[in-house]
This record gives structure tokens, sequence and C-alpha cells, in this order.
């Protein structure tokens, strides 16, 4: 039983078989006596079937092995034909650059005994064997010849998946040889297929890469002389596609260039790589981090960045945008200050004090006389920043200037340098008593701004009609576009009967909401004065010298008294209607 597992248990089986068969029974019965007969009718039978079974065993293991040599000698035959397509292989790959795309290219006998078919797959960079449609379980089955690119070496492979080996061929695993009818050389796992494939795939991509790189020197050319990044690609080259590289566009809003993937490969088809140039450091980075982008296992080390990379490069381009607002805005300081020391005032549009109200970035520059400010909005050069603004703040009283952005259409504070990410001086009012005081005084000159442009057409129109106006008269006179800038002023009511104008200002969490300052016309000298010396006067603090009055004690329900004159200015006014 020790000798079970090979022929000579088998072989000595059929010797005495053998021996049985042709002994005469005469010599059997000389063998055996009398008096062990029933041990000899037991044995015989008993040792007859134990040897057949034997040969059946061993006939049954002769035929597996004869049906395995035979599909054996099938995949060998396969893998000759493959072997001797190597050389003419690297003959031609030396001279075209590229792998055989048919096999006619490289040999002359495309099948054999029992082999179907030989076929190429450039794209895989194999040959492979389809073995003959006969009755066999090789029927089918295929074995290829795979050129390793990186190491410029040929391995034999079939695309056999077991059940403790998946891989992405399941297509391919169907026609797989079982490895028991492989040669040796031929018993290697897919993934060595898989990064095969793989590296082809990168190099398809390298072509990509490659044309971005040649994108730099000239970029860098046209943006030291144009100082804008290439709007079209043909600006800095002819050469927009490849023979992988469906195309090569250029984004100078965000500044980068783009390279598409053709068809050539249905995993990389449509994917994208961008070569993005850093407007901060005067560099350049290469990424595909996007949704779209090619898969990072495809690319070259240096293409492998986050998307946290882009993010701060686009930061950094936008940061430059609102830089150059705040720039402009910056160099509107002198000149202002030299107008309101000869004027007397703000300046009432921004091209008495600038010729260049706009830029690469910003749209417009404008000015608001009434709040002390100009603002600067930037273009729809970028979408996320389109319409942005920034303001510069002008203080009368200490004669300083901030920058903020803390609006609702405000550039957003990461974009903003240091100096300008305030969280707005309405915020900053809360906890600085010299900022809220000065915040107060803004609303308060506001109001003594409409005011004073109220002087003269109530002047005129006291001239025409003979009477102060009434209330739905004067909210006439004022044009369409100081109705729209007014922000902090409630309403300008007119007194016809005692010859003011009242301005109240604004409730809105304001230390000022409700106040109240009268602008009051003397018909004896003709000329105007302000008063705020009410109970819900405006206080003292927040109006200017000009404005203010002597301290005047003032009683709960105190009215002012009317000045002489009045009636009869108001009587003469009237056509002597009294």
């Amino acid at each position: 039983l020790l000798f079970f597992w090979t022929w000579i248990p088998g072989f000595f089986a059929i010797i005495e078989f053998l021996a049985f068969l042709f002994t005469s029974s005469d010599s059997i019965e000389n063998d055996y006596t009398a008096d062990n007969s029933d041990v000899a009718f037991v044995f015989i039978p008993i040792s007859v079937t134990f040897i057949g079974f034997l040969v059946l065993v061993q006939w049954t293991a002769y035929t597996d092995d004869l049906k395995l040599g035979i599909e054996r000698s099938k995949v060998s035959e396969a893998v000759e034909l493959l072997n001797g397509l190597k050389m003419p292989a690297e003959r031609y790959m030396a001279v075209k650059g590229e792998f055989p795309s048919v096999i006619e290219e490289v040999t002359t006998k495309t099948s054999g005994n029992d082999i179907a078919t030989l076929t190429s797959n450039p794209e895989g960079f194999y040959f492979e064997a389809t073995l003959n449609q006969q009755d066999s379980v090789l029927a089918g089955k295929v074995v290829r010849l795979v050129f390793h690119r990186d190491s410029k070496t040929w391995r034999c492979r079939s695309p056999y998946t077991s059940n403790n080996l998946k891989n992405q061929f399941t297509e391919d695993s169907i026609k797989g040889i079982p490895p028991e009818y492989l040669p040796t050389v031929c018993k290697s796992s897919n993934v060595e297929i898989n990064a095969n494939l793989d590296y082809w795939k990168r190099e398809k991509v390298s072509e990509a890469t490659q044309l971005l790189e040649g994108l730099k020197t000239p970029a860098e050319r046209y943006m030291a002389v144009k100082s804008e990044f290439p709007f079209m690609i043909e600006e800095v080259t002819t050469k927009t596609s490849g023979k992988y590289t469906a195309s090569l566009m250029s984004n100078p809003n965000e500044f980068y260039f783009e390279a598409t993937m053709n068809k050539e490969d249905s995993a990389l088809v449509g994917k994208v790589v961008r070569l993005i140039f850093h407007r901060d450091s005067k560099t350049w980075g290469c990424s595909a981090a996007y949704p779209n982008g090619i898969p990072q296992k495809y690319l070259p080390s240096v293409c492998q960045s986050s998307a946290a990379e882009i993010t701060a490069n686009l930061n950094s381009w936008r940061r430059e945008g609102a830089s150059e607002a705040i720039l402009l805005l910056e160099k509107l300081k002198i000149p202002t200050e030299q107008y309101i020391v000869a004027k007397g005032e703000f300046p009432p549009t921004i091209d008495v004090v600038t010729k260049k109200t706009a830029g690469k970035y910003t749209a417009n520059l404008v000015s608001n006389p009434k709040q002390f400010y100009f603002e600067a909005t930037l273009n729809k050069e970028d979408s996320i920043m389109a319409s942005k603004v920034v303001r510069l703040n002008y203080y009368p009283n200490t004669k300083q200037w901030s920058c903020s952005a803390a609006y609702l259409n405000g550039i957003p504070q990461k974009y903003l340098p240091s100096v300008c990410q305030s969280p707005g001086a309405e915020i900053i009012a809360i906890t600085n008593p010299a900022m809220r005081d000065e915040l107060s005084r803004s609303k308060v000159s506001e109001a003594i701004q409409l005011l004073e442009e109220l002087k003269k057409p109530v002047e005129q129109y006291m001239a025409d009609e003979g009477e102060f106006p009434p209330a739905i008269e004067l909210l006439s006179l004022l044009s369409d576009t100081d109705k729209a800038s007014i922000k902090y002023t409630a309403s300008v009511i007119p007194n016809p009967e005692e010859f003011y104008l009242e301005a109240t200002l604004k409730k809105e969490g304001s230390v000022l909401a409700g106040n109240v300052i009268r602008l009051i016309y003397h018909p004896d000298t003709k000329i105007w004065s302000y008063n705020a010396a009410y109970p819900n006067g405006i206080p003292q603090q927040y109006l200017l010298s000009v404005h203010k009055l002597p301290s005047v004690p003032v009683t709960p329900g105190h009215k002012v008294a009317p000045t002489p004159g009045r009636n009869t200015l108001k009587c003469i006014l009237r056509k002597g209607h009294c």
C-alpha cells in the first residue's frame, strides 16, 4: 500500500492477473489442497476484484495524464509561435516607434495545427494566440506574449482568473487558459499584465504632460510682454494635439493650460490634466485633481497634487484681483486730500481725482461724497468675484483712511490683504468708542448733506410759489440718484408754519436712532442755520462746529419761538393774503 500512488502495484497486479488466466485448473488444484480449499474459494474472487480495481484506477490516471499532455502540447505550439514574433516585433518597434498594429506586419504565419489565429493588440502591447474551436477543454482559449515597455522584455501570460485571484479582465478571464495547461514560464499572475497596461497608460499621459511642459517658456515670454496670461493656446504654440492628446486649451481667467486625452484608450478618453501658473511664486504646477481628471496612478509624481493646492492657487489669483482694486483706491488718497483742502468737500465724482477708473480686474471706481468713501467693483473675469466691492473710507475729523469690504456684496475676507480684513465699521463701532463716534458723525453728515442740497430748491420754490413748500412738494425736489443713495436718513419733513426742514435718522440699531436735526430759514436775514437743541435732537458731539449752537437749556415740550418777521415774510410770499 505504500506504493499505491505509483505504477508498481498495478504492474505486479497485471502480471499476477495474466498468470492466473493462463494457469490450468489442475495446477491450481495442486497448489491449493483440500485442506485450504475453503480459503481458495474465498481468496481468489477477492483477489481478482482488487486487482481489477487497481487496474481501473491506474488506467484512469493514465488517460488523464495523456489528455493533459495533449492539451499542453497545443499550448506549447501556441507559445512557440508567439516566441517567434519577438525579434520581428523588436525590429518593427525600433523602426516605427510603435507596437505592430496588425500581426501580418511581423509574420506571415498567423495560425497553426491547433492554433486558430494570431492577433496583435497595439494598445495592450501584446500578441495573442487563440486555440482551435475543436472538442477540447481549451477550445477558444488564448495565451499572450506581452511586451513590457519599462524593462523592454517579453512575458508569456494567459488572462485566467482563479477564485482567489480577481482582476479587471472579467471578459478576458473567460478566455484564459487554466494554469495546469501552461508552461511554467507563463504561470504568472495578471498583476504583471495590469502593471504593463498601467505603464502604457502612463506613457500616453506623459505625451500630454510633455506638450504642456513645452508651453512654459513661450507663456512666460508672452506674460513678460503682454502682462497677461495667453488668451488662446495658439498664441504660444502651433502644436495643439498629439497622438494620444485630443486638444490643448488655455484658461486665462484661472491661469492654466489644459490637455484632454483622445479616444485611443477608453479608460482615458476625455480625461484632463492641467499646467497651472502660480502668480504669487511665478512657478508652474501640474495637476489633475478634478472630477474629469486623469486618475492619479497614471500621472507622473510631479502632477499628483491635491485639490487643496489647486484651491490655494485660485485663492492667490483672486487675492491678486482684489489687490489691484485696493491699489487703485490707495492711489486716490493724496489727490483726494489735496482736493478737500482746495474745495472744502469730498470729491463728488471719481474723475476729479483720477483718470484711471478701471483696471484689468476692476470694473469701475466710484465716489460717494455723502458718506465719504470710494468704492471699487470687480469685473466679471471670475464668477466668484464678479461685482464684489471694496471701499476706502475717509474720516473727516481724524483725516484718516480705512479699507473695508464688510458688506453683503463685499469681497470675501480671505481674498483681502490683512489691512482690509476688518469686520466692518458697523461692527468695530460696537467695541471702539472713537470709531462709534466717527461712524455716527458720518450718518449725521448724510442728513446734513441732504438738507444742504435742499436750500436752493426751497428758495426757488418760495420765490415762485410765495410759500414754504409742503411735504409732498419737498420729496419731489429730490433727484432719483439722491433718493437711491440715502442710507441713514429716514425722512426730511418741512414745517411751512415755522420755516424749517427737519431730518430724522433711521431706527436701525444706532445710537442716533430717531434723532433729528433742523435746517431753519430766517426770513429777515435770508440765511439758513442748523439746530438740534431738542429732546430728540442729535447730540452735540456728533455735529460739526458749524452746525452746533450755544448750549441752551431745553426742557421737554420746549418749542423754539418763531423768528421775528417770519409771519410778515409769510404774508408777503402769499402776495398779501394773510
